[in-house]
């Protein structure tokens, strides 16, 4: 059986420190595992992530304390929770029987414990109410990822993940799923479910306590830093101030935006820079391939120039690599737009592959955390943004 050391399992449990040996287990062990078993619909193969120790599971080791979050390049996922998005599983959880290609809503083929072992830091995470409005889960549209995995379960899998990598930080980022169960929205269930779950004990202990500051990589090592794509409508302002993160209001973070920028902390004049222009809508009808590929490329490339060569070096820069084209022809998935076709219908490749080229060249400027649709395509791209 696999054996592993888990010396923060008393917060996460509320007991006595445990030696977690998945052979031997005390009360504490067996809660936990039971939680991370839950999760691993959602969050993957635990056992192994919980236990590597490969160069990209711990990269931020090599990275001083003192470097500041906003110098770093920092790779990412989109919907990271879509990962598990299979014809079975969508037929099983779908709310919409017509949502049934998972082509259409899948954005990544290896799951959150393989991206935590490749390097991954930034987590876009999609939560809403489950269909029987009892707790969160992760959805992409109409589709429920997992109907045994709760969000909480995969938060304990990152806090367990981050007790056993104290070197590493992991940024989580929450966005409201609209859209799901016919009639849902974020009410004020869904603000109390979720802030019961970010003000726990456990909470408290693995999500970085600060506000709207993006500190150095000292001082978040062995934490979540919660990016708050959400606006707290129901809950008490007394309540909405005990979540700690980064708040990255909706209504600053306008849709569809190639050139997203605004202040997210007044006090200091923090701003954020975000290309997050996700389909490439009339301007790609009847385009080919290769030109919505392009169009949003350009964009994606344009960006990350600006990160590099622009006037803002202090600023947080987040360059958003994916995209679709699902609303008119010529229809492209996610996946087609992050990796083309691989023939010569789009000669220079996906999103991923033009992007990389621009990130080989550039290696070791500064980029910012670039959030991919597919990331393990091309092999080299998470290398590239690291400069490995």
């Amino acid at each position: 059986m696999l054996s592993f050391t888990l010396f923060a399992a008393s917060s996460l449990v509320g007991v006595a420190t445990a030696s977690l040996s998945l052979g031997s287990l005390d009360l504490a062990g067996f809660a936990l595992e039971k939680v991370l078993d839950d999760s691993s619909q959602l969050f993957g193969d635990y056992k192994t992530a919980l236990t590597s120790k490969s160069h990209l599971s711990e990269w931020m080791k090599s990275v001083p304390d003192d470097t500041q979050l906003v110098h770093m390049n920092i790779p990412g996922t989109h919907d990271a929770g879509s990962w598990n998005f299979t014809s079975a599983l969508m037929q099983a959880v779908s709310i919409d029987n017509n949502v049934t290609i998972e082509e259409y809503l899948r954005c990544q083929e290896l799951s959150m414990a393989d991206m935590l072992e490749a390097g991954i830091r930034f987590f876009d995470l999609r939560p809403a109410l489950d269909p029987t409005r009892t707790y969160l889960t992760i959805w992409h549209d109409q589709v429920e990822s997992s109907q045994l995995a709760s969000l909480e379960d995969v938060m304990f899998a990152f806090y367990a993940w981050l007790a056993l990598h104290p070197s590493e930080t992991l940024l989580v980022s929450f966005e409201y799923e609209s859209g799901t169960v016919s009639g849902a929205a974020q009410d004020l269930l869904f603000e109390q479910v979720l802030y019961d779950m970010l003000t726990s004990d456990a909470a408290k202990k693995y999500i970085l306590q600060t506000d709207n500051t993006l500190g150095t990589l000292g001082e978040s090592r062995g934490k979540v830093i919660l990016v708050k794509r959400f606006d707290i409508q129901f809950l008490s302002a007394a309540q909405d101030a005990e979540i700690p993160g980064l708040h990255l209001s909706p209504n600053l973070w306008t849709d569809n935006g190639a050139n997203i920028s605004f202040v997210y902390n007044n006090a200091t004049d923090a701003t954020i820079y975000v290309e997050d222009h996700y389909d490439t809508g009339v301007a790609g009808d009847g385009q080919s391939a290769a030109a919505n590929i392009g169009i949003k490329a350009n964009a994606s490339l344009a960006h990350l120039d600006l990160a590099v060569h622009g006037t803002a070096p202090n600023s947080l820069f987040i360059t958003f690599l994916s995209s679709e084209h699902l609303d008119a022809a010529p229809y492209m998935s996610p996946q087609s737009m992050a990796l083309g076709f691989g023939n010569s219908s789009t000669p220079l490749g996906g999103v991923n592959q033009q992007a990389n080229a621009y990130l080989k060249k550039n290696k070791g400027k500064r980029f910012g955390i670039v959030v991919a649709d597919f990331f393990n395509e091309p092999s080299d791209l998470i290398s590239n943004i690291l400069d490995l």
